[in-house]
């Protein structure tokens, strides 16, 4: 998130906490969707966020986006092995691809 979007992110807060507007009213005064809204609200739930927020725009950031693990659990291609195979005759990119897709699912 920029620092605009953090603005928002505060805006949004405030009008839930210090207003107490619905979902669909702060999307209307923050120029965003509800959805937007409602996600923002369950994060800073999770984050055990309140109001007022003595936090600065990185900490906020952080708390609200937690950086999360990586959900891919194999291997990532050798590129150098696939340039290397695409110079042969009768290889393409799809054949490697099959290869990888393979090996990766018995790792």
């Amino acid at each position: 998130m920029r620092r605009l979007e953090m603005l928002k992110a505060r805006e949004i807060l405030r009008l839930k906490f210090e207003a107490g507007l619905s979902v669909r009213d702060i999307g209307n005064a923050c120029n965003c969707g509800k959805s937007t809204v409602s996600d923002l609200l369950k994060r800073a739930q999770k984050a055990k966020i309140t109001w007022p927020i003595e936090l600065t725009d990185k900490q906020l950031m952080s708390a609200l986006y937690p950086p999360t693990e990586s959900p891919t659990s194999h291997p990532e291609p050798d590129m150098e092995y696939t340039f290397h195979e695409m110079k042969k005759k009768n290889v393409t990119l799809m054949l490697l691809w099959e290869e990888y897709n393979l090996s990766s699912r018995k790792v």
